[in-house]
């Protein structure tokens, strides 16, 4: 049987998670209130939800140059096949429009892939 002394009542120490780093934060007031309400949907302290919302929510980073140049040029070659397709179309050449437009469709499958690989930074 464990003695009086031995025993330690309350909550058991936290150990290493103990937050020592200040972050200060401002907000307009409409922000604030808007935070505030968020915070109360779900429950928690406005300090709780800003640093849930703070480590947790992903933001996509800013392209790079070199990103922004492919996405430049995916986009030129996009308009050239869509200019290609309407000439064709005018002019009646129904079988190098279909090829035109399988190239079209194929190029919006790269343009997702770049936007999900981008995104999924």
């Amino acid at each position: 049987m464990k003695t009086h002394d031995s025993y330690k009542a309350g909550r058991p120490p936290k150990g290493n998670s103990k937050r020592s780093f200040k972050l200060t934060v401002s907000f307009n007031e409409d922000e604030l209130l808007m935070m505030r309400h968020k915070a109360r949907k779900t429950g928690m302290t406005p300090a709780a939800y800003c640093r849930r919302a703070a480590v947790r929510k992903q933001i996509a980073e800013a392209l790079s140059e070199e990103d922004r140049k492919l996405l430049h040029s995916l986009w030129n070659i996009g308009n050239n096949l869509n200019q290609l397709v309407h000439n064709l179309h005018a002019f009646g050449r129904t079988a190098q429009e279909r090829e035109l437009r399988q190239m079209s469709r194929e190029f919006s499958q790269v343009l997702a892939y770049f936007r999900e690989v981008r995104d999924g930074r």
